[in-house]
């Protein structure tokens, strides 16, 4: 469903020094799988948005992208992304998950780089990866935002410094997601069937 309102946006303070835990996905070396996010417990930094219960099944097949309308204040952060299959009873089994340095937005070639403008919202398109599942009747379909997923990925210091090496003055960021009709960040997938 597409956002009428032209205003509409969530924001939260990223302190690197306080990043949120990975819990689950497709990890070597940590716990991996669909663990449930409800661990991660309710923190003012991982936004979770999420659909209605399902009249029915939905299955979806194929390249899953988000994107993303969002702002940063300072020249640099992240975005972590998760797909998520939450069961009538609570249960945030994670589907999919990845993360967008905002430095690489075009490409990961030096001549691609660049940093963001503070606070000017852009569209970026966060590559999911592929998928086949159902998301069954009575369920949700949920898309979890935070700015870090440690120790899963580096937690960036919000500086412009680059990436490994020590950061000796992380600073908080304020980071904006954007869903309104002007700027309506979504979730693009194939969905092969709605029974």
């Amino acid at each position: 469903m597409k956002p009428t309102s032209g205003s509409g946006s969530t924001g939260y303070t990223f302190d690197p020094q306080n990043p949120v835990p990975t819990k689950g996905g497709l990890n070597l070396t940590l716990p991996l799988g669909p663990i449930d996010q409800r661990e991660i417990g309710q923190r003012l930094d991982y936004l979770r948005f999420q659909s209605e219960p399902l009249k029915r099944d939905l299955v979806v097949a194929g390249k899953i992208d988000l994107r993303l309308w969002a702002a940063t204040d300072g020249p640099d952060t992240d975005f972590m992304v998760k797909l998520v299959d939450v069961y009538p009873d609570g249960y945030e089994a994670l589907v999919l998950d990845t993360a967008l340095r905002t430095r690489y937005r075009f490409g990961r070639r030096s001549e691609d780089v660049k940093m963001m403008v503070p606070n000017q919202p852009e569209e970026m398109t966060i590559d999911m990866w592929h998928t086949a599942i159902t998301f069954e009747q009575g369920h949700r379909l949920a898309v979890h935002i935070a700015s870090s997923n440690s120790p899963r990925f580096e937690v960036n210091p919000n500086t412009g410094e680059a990436p490994g090496g020590d950061h000796l003055s992380p600073r908080a960021a304020i980071n904006t997601i954007f869903h309104n009709a002007e700027r309506p960040t979504s979730l693009v997938m194939s969905v092969l069937s709605s029974q």
